[in-house]
């Protein structure tokens, strides 16, 4: 029988913590507050990161940049479109989690507070949780690559293989349900606190994709690491991973692509290796064409016929 009260037991006196504050509405009240905050943090973080970016790089900049060449406006406008389904879909699963709540019988064990586990189990419980998204961000990546259905759905993503921080979750609704779904049965296998779970995976996760997907490389980050997944990694990923060809598939830890066999052996194609064999040159930056990307602010271009086809 379900009922609005709330279940005796272990969880917490609600609502404590932002989220909880939502858990009395309606579904799809609460999908719509949650799909405006990922909305926002989604384009506010991308948005900032193209900026800083894009819009008016240098040539000290560019020195930095994996591939050489930019990606045309066209392909960032297709980025943000199939961003903002992607971001449909992750909103989801907090979603459902949030109104779970209102059901007794234990369909989700998320609370918000610290009581009654303590400091001690909510840190824990959060870094354990992170750890294995990871793997299964990874496993499940690994899969897109590997498993022929699978690669149907994920190849979508891969029509960005020069991409800019708005590929950070570019991909059909489908394939990101299913990546965000850690976020609704994680919570309903161990008691986790929602707004901790909620806030690590959108700063943890969200800023570190953001930083896969950005196209450059950060100097003071040692793309030959064999520890962390670095902007080169990724990138990488995104220009020679193939169905059947799964590489680079991580998103933190490189010890799961380690383990399955899925680390690039060829030649390193990183910015730092380009600048050493002398491809990062002032006279091949004055070559170089950067397109004006200003027309993503214009109404028309978004308007034009056929702007949401698949390149």
């Amino acid at each position: 029988k379900c009922s609005r009260e709330r279940a005796a037991g272990p969880t917490p006196a609600m609502p404590e913590g932002l989220l909880c504050q939502l858990q009395d509405f309606s579904f799809p009240t609460i999908w719509a507050a949650t799909f405006v905050i990922t909305t926002a943090a989604a384009l506010g973080g991308g948005g900032a990161a193209f900026y800083a970016l894009y819009w008016k790089p240098t040539y000290e900049m560019w020195r930095w940049k994996t591939t050489a060449a930019y990606p045309a406006p066209d392909k960032v406008r297709l980025e943000i479109t199939q961003m903002m389904k992607g971001i449909l879909a992750t909103s989801f699963c907090p979603a459902l989690t949030l109104y779970l709540l209102q059901f007794e019988g234990g369909w989700s064990k998320a609370y918000c507070g610290v009581e009654p586990y303590g400091w001690g189990y909510l840190a824990g419980s959060i870094a354990v949780s992170l750890v294995f998204s990871d793997f299964f961000e990874f496993f499940y990546h690994w899969c897109g690559h590997k498993v022929p259905f699978m690669w149907a759905e994920h190849k979508k993503h891969h029509v960005f293989p020069n991409p800019t921080p708005f590929a950070v979750i570019a991909d059909e609704p489908l394939d990101q349900l299913m990546r965000a779904s850690p976020l609704l049965f994680m919570p309903m296998l161990a008691p986790l606190n929602l707004d901790a779970l909620v806030v690590c995976w959108g700063l943890l996760f969200f800023s570190w994709g953001i930083f896969l997907h950005c196209g450059y490389e950060h100097p003071q980050i040692d793309p030959h690491t064999t520890s962390m997944n670095t902007a080169y990694h990724h990138h990488l990923h995104h220009v020679i991973a193939t169905p059947g060809n799964a590489l680079h598939c991580g998103f933190w830890f490189q010890i799961w692509d380690q383990l399955f066999g899925s680390m690039h052996k060829g030649e390193c194609i990183c910015a730092r290796c380009s600048q050493s064999k002398g491809k990062r040159e002032r006279e091949d930056w004055d070559k170089l064409e950067v397109p004006d990307y200003s027309v993503l602010v214009q109404p028309e271009f978004w308007l034009r016929r056929g702007q949401f086809k698949q390149a």
